[in-house]
């Protein structure tokens, strides 16, 4: 048989800000108003979502006389 795999994982990264504000609805304003793309970002360990597979196709490999399955994968 012939299996298609997809993997998911998630590669979370973390960053810390510091910021001045008066009150915290000021800082929360103010943090959301920065882009993503600005901070500078530290990988954390992958962590795993899902796996799945599936049959694309089943074949009878014994019925095939000029391969083994160890020469076809």
């Amino acid at each position: 048989m012939i299996y298609k795999f997809r993997k998911w994982v998630y590669v979370p990264h973390v960053t810390e800000i510091f910021l001045t504000a008066d009150t915290d609805k000021e800082a929360l304003e103010t943090i959301n108003k920065l882009r993503l793309e600005s901070f500078n970002w530290k990988e954390c360990p992958i962590t795993n979502l899902k796996m799945t597979y599936e049959i694309v196709k089943d074949v009878d490999i014994k019925s095939r006389s000029d391969k083994t399955s160890e020469q076809e994968f």
